[in-house]
């Protein structure tokens, strides 16, 4: 889901910042896990504010969405509670369930941000628990737990797709447990977490041996069969491992870490690091392998070795590190070692602890990673707070493109942020950028060498202390580096120092110190500085002491540069470079200022319409927003704005960037929504952008304007669809209307009435539907007996000219049979699939084209053997319970039989046999969902009339995904509904009605 930011007083999210902003995100979704088999009272987990927000006000949590009401929070802790475990025990019919609760977390002084709070669910059939402190080991169940993790077993003892549960408040000492050859799925991921009340569940290392590990995933002897796959783990507590407490050892990939606490491990004895991750070769870097971090904490008592034992090391990307604390650390806290696709950290806090002066230890971060990104992190007391390097056995992996953007760096003994070349054989670094950061150190502010289109702009950079030599160093062959709209004090040495390289082009900066240019460079213009030297070419620059500073500058004693009026050479007094935003992001003219700060004269007030409120898939058509700042026309003003609604990024094709900018000349600029025409049926969604506050304006009203996305992908009907409500009608609108032969009854079905074509006459003809090659056909049979049923065909049984769908009864077997007339290939699903007397979902989906078919039994894939001819007839007559000559009667019970002409997904023929399964109606009563209470028409059009709805108090439609489309009250208690159906597509819906006591009864409708 998408962030959605409500402003209570002023919350600001600016994409494109300027300058450090330690109020930048309030929230992040954050994951948890549990069992179904839960109690009141049970924990969830515990919801937690970013660690790098700095709170102005009071922090408080509170469920904005709830499930059911099945869960709260404690308003001051954040933690997650079930209060009533009725609505998730015993209610989840899948293997797994996600469940989205929207959490609201309030900076009293600030606002309210609001986002969500994703719980996975295990179906109890694939839970295992553990208690730690229990006195003898169970089954596995809740009431009887094993009692240690041994129960389990080890190796490929765990079975994939399960989770093994731990009860909160227990601990284990000396635990070591192995994974290998372990591959669970997307869907179904193995889960290991906790359950009931209390602490977390902990492993204890005191006593395990000097190499033991507790969680060892993987097989070091055969790397890529060992691997293992989609493993989560939550809630976990792992402390005073003498090595590592988790290794995920090479190729294994897609595992996530939430929640986890890591304490006092890989302390003593100096290895690699705390938790290692697929640290491989320059071989492996290619490799896609995912990795996730949310909420995790690492700290460690104290420094006792000086081998360099990190908290993670990570060798394989792309990784994900979201709101993550690093404590004090013997070595790295975190090191990104090598891969392609990237690090991702966001949100995090690091505090090693020691202020070393050398760089080989203690940096709060080591990046070895291509395509990396920091953002919005606090680091604290280090050697370095990023180190970019390479080892320096493999040549050629120092990282390019790594991006450090909105951070705080406090206290590095060396230098805040390092790009290192380690050997000369290192390849150039190239495409760096760093941007928006503040930074306070007692070395170098930044020190890069051998580096490549460097970008550095917009921070604040400020020395402490007589070590602190300079804000901005090389010490390579450089080469194109971009250094602007910095500020730059309190260093001994140099503001900027660029002792060799080329291609440099230094403006905009504010250095109240010295800039030293050494090496070559193209453009120094529009800087104040103490002293310039080296440089070969300059021009419009300012000597900070050849001026009066309290004329200049709002507060020099104090270092706020920002201009005032009276600024006169500096005012105007730039080059027109074709400058960016400067370090306040505030637009920059064709007559810029000298400095790091443009100065802002007054303020104009900007308002927004959606000019164009109304787009569409189809097309697609285009939505437009206009931003307007009124008659004034002169200048750049570029106005912030943050973006909200029910879209997420990938529902358009354009990047929404947080900013617009009216350009000079003119009074508005516009941001064009363009849809993307996806296959996805999700209703029709909003783009809502809300002006937010910025330099050189005012926000006026309207403030907020909204554009609609249209969507075109409903729910596609089936060609045929008969539901048996006492008649053959087709429901799909295709006057497919049935032919009913020998009279047959109606019973009561899997939903509603059923029909009987339980005799030697009876049975149904659909008269001619063209399939095309790809086609799927759907329904519900019962019957009783041991030979074979025929469930729909169009031609005869033995050597068709056509196809023939068939239950195989002595072997519980679907069957479909395909033949030219002459020759024949017949699939089958697996066995085991009739039971005597009970209503079975059955799908068969074909596609011609290629010869094959899958089969479905109870909305899950029965497949087993697939081959079917690819000249079979597919425009003739259709019968319902008997071949074309009168073979393989069905002698029993159908009911909702479709027929689609297009392959349904998986998941699709799944949600329609879970939806109709948990809509059956057991009365029977056509047209009824109680005794006393009627629906009409089904179809329906426009309106659905429920009569006798006195005790009814809300009305829910839901469609084929599970999601509500319709809801409406009646709180008064009328006894005569009138539901507006009018707006809804074309399909198929479930009708669920909720008494005052909770109670739900469900009724399946079609809407024409």
């Amino acid at each position: 889901m998408k962030k959605l930011l409500l402003f209570v007083f002023v919350l600001v999210q600016l994409v494109c910042r300027a300058e450090y902003d330690s109020t930048y995100v309030l929230s992040v979704t954050q994951k948890y896990a549990i069992p179904e088999d839960v109690s009141n009272g049970d924990y969830v987990g515990t919801w937690m504010k970013t660690w790098t927000w700095q709170s102005v006000g009071t922090i408080s949590y509170s469920i904005e969405q709830n499930f059911n009401s099945a869960f709260s929070i404690d308003s001051s802790s954040g933690l997650i509670t079930i209060t009533d475990s009725t609505k998730i025990d015993g209610k989840v019919v899948q293997q797994d369930t996600l469940i989205n609760l929207i959490i609201r977390t309030t900076d009293s002084g600030e606002g309210y941000e609001l986002d969500t709070a994703r719980i996975w669910v295990k179906e109890n059939a694939y839970c295992k628990f553990v208690d730690l402190d229990a006195s003898s080991s169970g089954t596995g169940t809740r009431t009887s737990p094993y009692n240690d993790m041994d129960n389990i077993g080890s190796g490929t003892a765990w079975n994939v797709g399960l989770g093994y549960f731990l009860k909160r408040g227990t601990s284990e000492s000396a635990e070591s447990t192995t994974i290998r050859a372990h591959f669970a799925s997307t869907a179904h991921p193995t889960i290991i977490g906790a359950y009931g009340q209390g602490a977390m569940p902990s492993f204890n290392g005191a006593g395990a041996g000097a190499q033991a590990q507790c969680f060892f995933f993987g097989n070091s002897a055969d790397r890529y069969n060992g691997r293992c796959e989609y493993i989560y783990m939550y809630d976990i507590e792992i402390r005073n491992y003498a090595w590592q407490a988790i290794n995920a050892y090479k190729d294994s990939k897609n595992m996530g870490f939430y929640n986890i606490y890591m304490h006092n491990n890989n302390k003593d004895t100096g290895g690699e690091s705390n938790l290692v991750v697929s640290t491989a070769s320059y071989a492996d870097i290619l490799q896609y392998d995912p990795y996730e971090f949310i909420n995790c904490q690492f700290d460690t008592a104290g420094i006792n070795v000086t081998s360099g034992a990190s908290h993670i090391k990570i060798g394989t990307s792309p990784v994900t590190v979201t709101n993550c604390r690093f404590g004090i650390s013997n070595g790295d806290c975190l090191r990104l070692a090598d891969g392609s696709h990237g690090g991702k950290v966001k949100h995090c806090t690091f505090d090693n602890g020691i202020e070393s002066v050398s760089y080989g230890y203690y940096n709060n971060s080591q990046c070895r990673m291509h395509n990396s990104v920091y953002e919005d992190c606090r680091f604290f007391n280090a050697a370095t707070g990023i180190m970019m390097t390479s080892p320096t056995d493999e040549y050629y992996i120092h990282p390019d493109y790594v991006t450090i953007k909105n951070c705080y760096f406090y206290g590095q003994g060396y230098a805040s942020i390092f790009m290192n070349k380690n050997v000369s054989a290192d390849n150039v670094s190239v495409g760096h950028v760093y941007e928006d950061n503040l930074l306070k150190t007692k070395g170098y502010g930044i020190r890069y060498k051998d580096s490549q289109d460097l970008i550095i702009r917009r921070n604040s950079i400020v020395g402490m202390g007589t070590l602190a030599t300079d804000g901005i160093i090389n010490a390579d062959a450089d080469v194109n580096t971009d250094i602007y709209y910095n500020v730059i004090y309190g260093f001994v040495t140099n503001g900027i120092n660029l002792t060799v390289g080329s291609g440099a082009e230094v403006y905009n900066n504010t250095v109240d110190g010295a800039i030293s240019l050494s090496g070559t460079t193209e453009t120094v213009r529009n800087n104040f500085f103490k002293s310039l030297t080296g440089a070969a070419n300059y021009d419009h620059n300012l000597d900070v002491d050849d001026i009066s500073t309290a004329n200049y500058f709002t507060d020099y004693a104090n270092k706020d540069y920002r201009l005032k009026s009276t600024a006169t050479l500096a005012i105007d007094g730039g080059l027109d470079l074709d400058l960016t935003p400067d370090i306040q992001g505030t637009s920059v003219g064709d007559s810029p200022d000298i400095g790091a700060y443009e100065y802002v004269p007054g303020s104009v007030t900007v308002t927004i319409t959606a000019s164009d409120a109304n787009a569409s898939e189809t097309g697609p058509d285009s939505g437009t927003f206009t931003v307007s700042r009124g008659a004034v026309t002169s200048g750049n003003l570029t106005v912030n704005y943050a973006k909200s609604g029910s879209t997420t990024s990938a529902d358009y094709t354009q990047s929404l960037t947080g900013s617009v900018t009216i350009s000079n000349g003119s009074s508005t600029a516009t941001v064009t929504i363009t849809p993307v025409d996806d296959a996805t049926d999700e209703g029709d969604e909003t783009v809502v952008l809300t002006l937010t506050s910025g330099t050189g304006y005012t926000v006026g009203s309207p403030s907020t304007a909204t554009v609609t996305i249209a969507d075109n992908d409903g729910y596609q009907n089936p060609v045929a669809h008969w539901m048996f409500e006492q008649n053959g009608d087709d429901a799909s609108g295709n006057g497919h209307n049935l032919t009913l032969y020998g009279t047959p009854s109606y019973v009561t079905g899997a939903d509603g009435y059923g029909i009987s074509l339980n005799g030697s006459a009876l049975y149904a003809d659909c008269s001619t539907v063209d399939l095309g090659s790809q086609f799927t056909i759907t329904g519900w049979y019962k019957f009783t007996g041991t030979t074979q049923r025929t469930l729909a065909a169009n031609s005869t049984w033995q050597t068709p000219n056509g196809f023939w769908l068939y239950m195989y009864t002595p072997s519980g077997q679907f069957r479909f049979k395909t033949g030219n007339g002459s020759s024949t290939l017949e699939a089958t699903s697996t066995t085991g699939h009739h039971t005597d007397g009970t209503w079975i979902h059955f799908a068969v989906v074909v596609n011609k084209a290629t010869g094959t078919c899958n089969f479905y039994v109870n909305g899950v894939n029965r497949s087993n053997s697939s081959p079917i001819r690819t000249d079979f007839v597919t425009n003739s007559t259709i019968l319902l319970g008997r071949t074309t000559d009168n073979q393989a009667k069905l002698y029993g019970n159908l009911d909702d039989v479709r027929i689609y002409d297009y392959q349904l997904a998986g998941s699709d023929i799944s949600d329609i046999y879970n939806l109709l399964k948990s809509a059956r109606v057991t009365t029977g009563a056509f047209n009824q969902v109680d005794s006393d209470i009627t629906v009409f028409p089904v179809p329906c059009i426009d309106f659905l009339t429920i009569n006798g709805s006195k005790e009814i108090r809300q009305i829910v439609l839901v469609n084929l995904l599970g999601q509500p489309v319709l809801e409406q009250n009646n709180t008064a208690g009328t006894s005569n509904i009138k539901v507006n159906t009018s707006t809804l597509k074309s399909g198929y819906y479930v009708l669920k009605l909720i008494d005052h006591s909770g109670k739900i009864t469900s009724k399946s409708i079609v809407k024409k």
